[in-house]
């Protein structure tokens, strides 16, 4: 694929879309870093390799490459959004 073979841990979602028939797969921190496979295989080849150029390309430009999201950072920031918009939810209704 690349002469690079050290890629962060990334994160890919990997979904199902009813109205394309497809697996839809995104990079949530690497902007515009998304694709797609017709099987739930061939999606996370084709999101892998999508990663490793956006990662290439990236780097031959001399861009610096976005840090990769810890998991348990990920809920810890996904609770406290919740939490924000039950109180502001709470706020609406007083």
């Amino acid at each position: 694929m690349s002469e690079h073979t050290d890629y962060p841990h990334y994160s890919m979602i990997i979904e199902w879309s009813n109205e394309d028939q497809l697996y839809i797969v995104t990079v949530p921190e690497l902007p515009g870093c998304r694709t797609h496979g017709v099987t739930y295989e061939d999606a996370a080849r084709q999101g892998r390799d999508a990663l490793e150029s956006w990662v290439d390309v990236a780097r031959e430009d001399g861009d610096s490459l976005p840090p990769p999201q810890d998991f348990a950072e990920r809920a810890r920031m996904e609770a406290l959004v919740i939490g924000i918009m039950d109180d502001e939810l709470v706020q609406v209704q007083a």
